[in-house]
């Protein structure tokens, strides 16, 4: 609820003033009782803010409590602890506040609604039992840095070899057939040697001639007689 209202207390601050009015940044780190760092760049027009309003306007979660003049104590934020203790601070680990004074942190000796913050300071808040401890050696520029633009990616050309369409095969129907057609040569009859009966054909013949020619002369010598 806190939150809410302070978001919306911020808005109306930003649209009370000119557009031409300068921007001032100021800065805010965090660290849970894990070790887990949380860094907020939080924008005014003002000329300057409270600790407590630059928490109302980073957009992280709290709940505080008054504690008279020395302003406002920060029971629980982004959510740790959980549960909030009943007189906020409890006996273990608070949240301690802190300021950074050139380049170190310094504890706070005013709570965060009385603190004054103007352009390019830092507040710090750390979640610990052990006085002493130190946040990150970090800049309001750092913390302040726009993201880097992403590189647009030049997509890569894989070259893929190109794949071989499939021959069709002819149908047999319609397509011509495209083999070469060898000569076949037609067998002819090996000449057959002479038989001797087919060689002895004419003096065959011939001798039956004369033994014919024979027999009629001694026929006709039968017939004469002596």
């Amino acid at each position: 609820m806190l939150a809410a209202v302070g978001l919306v207390g911020a808005a109306a601050v930003v649209l009370g003033h000119p557009a031409h009015a300068a921007v001032h940044r100021a800065g805010l780190v965090i660290e849970h009782a894990s070790g887990r760092l949380v860094t907020r760049c939080v924008t005014f027009v003002e000329d300057q803010i409270s600790g407590f309003a630059l928490i109302q306007r980073s957009g992280l979660s709290y709940q505080a409590q008054s504690y008279g003049s020395m302003g406002q104590a920060i029971c629980q934020l982004d959510g740790e602890p959980s549960p909030v203790p009943a007189n906020c601070l409890g006996t273990g680990p608070y949240w301690q506040y802190l300021h950074r004074a050139g380049s170190r942190w310094v504890p706070s000796q005013l709570g965060a609604s009385e603190w004054i913050l103007r352009n390019g300071d830092m507040d710090g808040w750390l979640y610990s039992d052990r006085a002493g401890q130190m946040l990150p050696a970090w800049t309001v520029e750092q913390i302040c840095a726009p993201p880097p633009r992403p590189t647009a990616s030049t997509p890569t050309a894989s070259t893929v070899p190109p794949t071989a369409a499939p021959t069709p095969f002819p149908s047999p129907s319609s397509s011509p057939d495209l083999r070469t057609p060898v000569a076949m040569a037609t067998p002819r009859p090996s000449p057959r040697p002479p038989s001797s009966s087919s060689a002895a054909g004419p003096l065959g013949a011939l001798g039956g001639s004369l033994l014919a020619l024979a027999g009629l002369s001694a026929w006709n010598l039968l017939r004469r007689g002596p």
